[in-house]
């Protein structure tokens, strides 16, 4: 049988899986499944160890089987976080932690009340222009050409300025956090998996069948062989493999990534104001202050 099996493994020509003791091998492996069956029978066909890796490559790749044999990945916040571009001096690796983590913390980012302005009178609502009238008529009007002046440079203008930028500063969080949760997903479109808020991590399967096109795969098949006949180690190995060279910026991901996830830190930090205000919010805001003015 031994020699039976070399001869199939080298022959040379273009349709060597019609060979119908190798189709019974790929069928068998099939059947039992690709990693018991590397595990339990392939040590006892009397191969020396490049017979071994050809009969496993050739199975991924030829014959195109092992996508019933999977395992199940599972990344972290900190991995993931690596998986995004830095730019300039934004620390983005540590926003994406620190938003997978729901951990995030922007006080530090000295937002200021802004400066009242007509667009911002604009959004303000009935109710609570009913309520700032009512300010108004107690202040002493020879202080304010108008309501319009008394909204922008009285004292209640602090109130509705501080109203606004708060809501303000909410919209741009919300936006900055749907930008890297849709790079996240870009990033990892390969994996098709999902973000599981509750432990916060990101769960997917792979398949043998997902490695076959791995440039080093002939390499990781003799590093299994050698370390136990474990396909789940050859699936563990290229994930890892091509994980580290992502985030250590070496190349682009061969099977499993996409490139680096990428910010726009001009559009989000730079110029301020990117997320899109929720007048409904600002105006809640808005109402609960002018309680308390």
């Amino acid at each position: 049988m031994k020699n039976f099996i070399r001869h199939i493994l080298k022959e040379e020509t273009e349709t060597p899986i019609a060979e119908p003791f190798y189709i019974k091998l790929f069928e068998k492996m099939d059947e039992m499944g690709a990693i018991p069956f590397t595990k339990k029978v392939l040590p006892h066909l009397g191969l020396d160890v490049e017979e071994e890796i050809d009969l496993i490559q050739s199975y991924l790749t030829r014959w195109e089987g092992g996508d019933k044999d999977t395992i199940e990945i599972i990344l972290d916040p900190e991995q993931i976080s690596a998986l995004f571009k830095d730019d300039r001096d934004y620390d983005i690796q540590n926003m994406v932690l620190q938003y997978l983590n729901d951990t995030y913390d922007y006080t530090d980012w000295g937002w200021e009340c802004m400066d009242v302005d007509e667009y911002i009178i604009a959004d303000i609502n009935d109710k609570n222009m009913k309520t700032i009238k009512k300010f108004y008529k107690k202040a002493d009007y020879e202080d304010w050409e108008d309501i319009d002046d008394y909204m922008k440079n009285g004292d209640i203008s602090t109130e509705i300025g501080c109203s606004y930028s708060d809501a303000q500063r909410d919209a741009d969080i919300n936006y900055l956090h749907e930008d890297i949760h849709n790079e996240m997903i870009d990033v990892l479109s390969k994996l098709d998996g999902k973000w599981d808020w509750n432990d916060h991590t990101y769960k997917t399967t792979i398949s043998l069948s997902d490695v076959a096109p791995y440039s080093d795969l002939y390499m990781h098949i003799e590093n299994v062989l050698h370390d136990g006949y474990d396909l789940n180690e050859l699936l563990y190995g290229i994930f890892e493999d091509e994980l580290q060279n992502v985030m250590n910026g070496y190349e682009d991901g061969e099977i499993f990534f996409d490139e680096l996830g990428s910010i726009n830190t001009d559009r989000h930090f730079r110029y301020g104001g990117a997320g899109t205000l929720d007048v409904e919010y600002f105006n809640d805001i808005l109402e609960d202050r002018l309680t308390h003015f």
